[in-house]
């Protein structure tokens, strides 16, 4: 045995600055802080309603997320999305939905993801929960709502500092069981009984490692 040690202390310096060298390389990687700007497309969104039904269309999206690592298979993030549509309103009496105003749905989210396979090709579990602003463009006063999250995505590694990342997202909004919303000097243009919000999201950005 110690005929054996003797043999592999000169081998010990060789691999010591290996093993220094990737540990300072996962420290800077988790050091890193990444910023993914991304477009996509928002859909779902409808509100049972005294007197009918409120709806907010389908339309373009886009925002940005910030990511920390947290662990090699992990990263902390911060989102924020935004669409720009309408509220439209259905009567019951009625066949078709009338717009009532333009309308900015902006989602505030902090949470993050989990990585299910390393790679230069990583797909991801993510999921959130913050509040939503649904932001009529007139003078009706907005809704704050809390809401949370739940996605799938894949993270591809072009360089050590870019990426892209494609994402599918669901979302929840959850209303006051009753009352007032979207009120202003004309009215309130939705009342009654409120219960959730729900909408679907695809993304894609390019993500840069700072």
């Amino acid at each position: 045995m110690v005929a054996m040690a003797i043999a592999l202390a000169p081998c010990i310096p060789a691999f010591a600055p290996i093993s220094v060298a990737q540990t300072e390389g996962e420290d800077a990687a988790r050091q890193q802080v990444e910023i993914t700007p991304f477009a996509g497309y928002q859909w779902g969104g409808s509100l049972g309603v005294e007197g009918g039904e409120a709806e907010i269309p389908s339309g373009p999206s886009y925002g940005v997320i910030l990511g920390k690592r947290v662990r090699a298979d992990a990263k902390a993030e911060f989102l924020y999305s935004r669409e720009e549509t309408s509220l439209e309103f259905q009567a019951d009496s009625s066949s078709q939905f009338t717009k009532l105003s333009d309308l900015a749905v902006q989602y505030f989210q902090i949470g993050g993801l989990v990585e299910l396979k390393q790679g230069r090709a990583r797909p991801f579990v993510s999921g959130t929960l913050g509040l939503t602003w649904f932001d009529p463009s007139d003078d009706r006063e907005g809704a704050t709502q809390f809401s949370g999250g739940l996605g799938l995505g894949v993270h591809a590694a072009i360089n050590e500092k870019l990426g892209l990342r494609l994402e599918g997202r669901g979302w929840l909004n959850f209303f006051n069981g009753s009352g007032s919303i979207f009120c202003g000097s004309g009215g309130c243009i939705v009342q009654g009984s409120a219960s959730t919000i729900s909408q679907g999201e695809v993304l894609g950005g390019l993500s840069v490692a700072l």
